[in-house]
């Protein structure tokens, strides 16, 4: 089981390798026009920090301010009617009924933009983020006559937010941009580093559980061999 380890191990951590060689050759911006001489130069992977930006912000009245994605959700108050059984020591079963009220969406709409700004370069934003919408602080709720309560519900992501993008320049583009909010150029090379070093003690963590099993297996199978 060790020799086979070995055996497996190595074109994995080979592969793992030259992932982590070609982070780590990353070039390295910080600056918008340092960003765009990467683009024309196409110098291949690149990490860069800094402020990405929403160009074609939303709004909607009910809101103060701009954002980059409003979801407008329309809920009702509505009453539920539910049926259960239950079984006592006896093996006799008993039909209940239970109600209950509870929020329900019935609708909802969705503004987002379509473009964002990084360093000076224009993207389309779902080419380069995947929004993560918070629950807005701003809840509007309306008493409708003959009907259930109802109330709209805001969920609302920022024109602008700090992070890197990684991706590759090359035919005078960035290809393949992914931004990742709340990270620095730092964190990139020791995430990669970590990566390299936890995939190697990982697979011999599993290895070691499964050579565990297989002895457990054989031991319980033929152990006659003990007598």
């Amino acid at each position: 089981m060790v020799g086979i380890g070995v055996w497996v191990s190595s074109p994995i951590m080979r592969g793992s390798t030259e992932r982590y060689l070609d982070t780590m050759s990353s070039v390295s911006v910080t600056d918008s026009a340092k960003f765009d001489y990467i683009r024309r130069t196409d110098v291949g992977r690149f990490v860069a920090e800094g402020t990405l930006s929403a160009i074609d912000v939303v709004t909607i009245p009910e809101l103060p301010r701009p954002y980059s994605y409003i979801r407008k959700v329309q809920e009702e108050y509505r009453l539920h009617t539910e049926t259960y059984t239950t079984t006592d020591d006896k093996g006799h079963t008993t039909v209940h009924t239970r109600t209950y009220h509870s929020w329900d969406e019935i609708r909802h709409w969705t503004y987002e933009t379509d473009s964002v700004s990084f360093l000076g370069q224009h993207f389309k934003a779902k080419e380069v983020f995947r929004y993560r919408p918070a629950k807005d602080t701003t809840i509007k709720a309306e008493k409708r006559l003959f009907h259930d309560d109802t109330r709209f519900v805001y969920y609302t992501c920022p024109i602008i937010y700090d992070g890197i993008m990684t991706g590759t320049a090359k035919d005078k583009t960035y290809n393949e941009p992914h931004f990742k909010e709340g990270k620095t150029i730092d964190w990139y090379f020791k995430d990669a580093e970590a990566s390299l070093q936890g995939g190697y003690i990982l697979f011999w963590v599993l290895w070691v559980l499964l050579t565990g099993g297989v002895i457990a297996l054989f031991y319980c199978l033929e152990n006659r061999w003990l007598y």
